[in-house]
């Protein structure tokens, strides 16, 4: 998306755990995982918060650490979300694919345990009334075209 000009976000779970593995911290999901939520959130409110008012695209962000503390502590989806629901009402999903899985490198998180949370987030967005585009697996160069598709020109 953003070496075709779209403003765009990296995943904050990538971002936390290389922070702290560089720092010996235990906000790992392995380690401790409301911990990582919980700062997930914190970087995804930062991150909406230097986006706002432009066009951006998420990859991932507050929602999954909202749908994630509700997973693991009973966190209500509005105490991590707010009032709101932060960003548009039309959202892309890119459900689990276990070839592309299996090749992704440093994932702690097996094919089941990913499926259940992505069922989980699909459930979350139907009951925020979120509108989820689901798209089948591809090649990037595909799925960003569907984006386009979707969303229009940057």
């Amino acid at each position: 998306m953003a070496a075709r000009g779209y403003a765009t976000v990296p995943e904050p779970g990538q971002r936390i755990v290389d922070a702290q593995e560089a720092k010996g911290g235990t906000a790992l999901p392995w380690v401790d995982m409301a911990a990582f939520l919980t700062e997930a959130a914190a970087l995804a409110r930062k991150d909406l918060a230097r986006a706002a008012g432009s066009r951006t695209f998420f990859d991932r962000g507050i929602f999954d650490a909202a749908v994630g503390l509700r997973h693991v502590a009973g966190v209500p989806l509005e105490w991590t979300l707010g009032p709101t629901f932060p960003y548009a009402r039309r959202v892309v999903l890119v459900p689990p694919h276990a070839p592309w899985f299996a090749r992704a490198a440093g994932r702690n998180k097996g094919f089941a345990e990913a499926v259940a949370e992505y069922q989980r987030l699909v459930a979350a967005l139907k009951e925020l009334d979120v509108d989820a585009i689901t798209l089948p697996p591809a090649s990037l160069e595909t799925r960003v075209t569907q984006i386009e598709d979707v969303f229009g020109p940057p």
